[in-house]
């Protein structure tokens, strides 16, 4: 009969230790005590280091609102939703080696598709893609060279145009202009 007991001894206190790592999964990362307070060297999201440690959970995440990006053709809201990403994973102080993951389930429809495809092609021997190569694949896709260089010129044109309105520069009046028989001149 002892045998049997200790196994359910064993068994109980194996399902209640299950019980409690289940309940731990729900609370906010930081819990590490298991009383409610948070200990700062256990919480990577509250001291501002989110280069790796404690993961955040995705449902945390999603209670933000974070953007989603479908695949637009247009480059400008391509960047946009990239600098709106990384200004939300950084303010919610997401682990630098979960940014591709939780940015990957904020792309929608093409943008989905493109990444599924790409993440294959990036993915060496099952190692996590690192946000920069993620960065450089996303506006490689979705800002190509000839837009870089149509919004540079764009900004060198404006630019330009600012300059050369405020150095107060001289206009050159306009010929005169006949009126009748009375000849007026026109300064621009």
């Amino acid at each position: 009969m002892a045998p049997i007991a200790n196994l359910a001894n064993t068994m109980e206190a194996n399902a209640a230790a299950s019980l409690q790592a289940v309940q731990k999964l729900g609370q906010p990362v930081g819990n590490g005590d298991g009383n409610g307070k948070e200990n700062a060297d256990d919480n990577t999201e509250g001291n501002g280091d989110n280069t790796g440690g404690a993961p955040m959970t995705l449902a945390t995440f999603f209670k933000v609102h974070p953007p989603s990006y479908r695949g637009s053709t247009n480059p400008t809201e391509a960047a946009n939703w990239f600098q709106a990403m990384e200004r939300t994973l950084q303010a919610q102080h997401v682990p630098h080696n979960q940014y591709v993951e939780f940015s990957a389930y904020q792309l929608w429809e093409e943008a989905q598709h493109w990444w599924q495809a790409d993440c294959h092609l990036l993915q060496l021997q099952n190692a996590d893609v690192p946000w920069d190569v993620f960065q450089i694949a996303f506006y490689k896709k979705y800002f190509p060279e000839s837009s870089w260089e149509a919004k540079k010129m764009e900004l060198i044109q404006a630019s330009l145009r600012n300059s050369v309105g405020s150095l107060g520069c001289v206009r050159v009046p306009r010929r005169p202009v006949r009126v009748g028989s009375v000849s007026s001149i026109k300064v621009a």
